[in-house]
């Protein structure tokens, strides 16, 4: 079985770019949406001054990455576990035990 390298790496890049074009827009859409969202969400907090409704770039970037990690761990892209992964686990939670007994005799 022979691998196309060329195919793989156009469509990784391909994958790539459209990660950091989704990226850029969650950071566009958030920098002209957080007035609004900040208004709705803590509109006595706005009225007093504690909540800044105006991000820099700056802002928005930590923000929109803070947000990206929490929403990737939520919805279990964080860490992929499938059956497979938990038969593996157990089986080499099984030759530890075995392998910890085995010590222990030899004691």
């Amino acid at each position: 079985m022979k691998v196309n390298y060329k195919k793989m790496f156009s469509l990784m890049a391909l994958g790539i770019g459209i990660y950091i074009f989704n990226f850029f827009l969650s950071l566009v859409f958030m920098k002209w949406l957080w007035p609004k969202v900040a208004d709705i969400l803590f509109p006595k907090l706005v009225a007093s001054g504690n909540v800044v409704t105006s991000l820099s770039f700056y802002d928005a970037f930590w923000l929109a990455v803070y947000i990206g990690v929490i929403l990737t761990a939520l919805f279990g892209r964080f860490v992929k576990v499938d059956k497979n992964t938990k038969k593996r686990l157990k089986k080499d939670m099984v030759q530890k035990e075995e392998v910890e007994e085995n010590n222990e005799d030899a004691k």
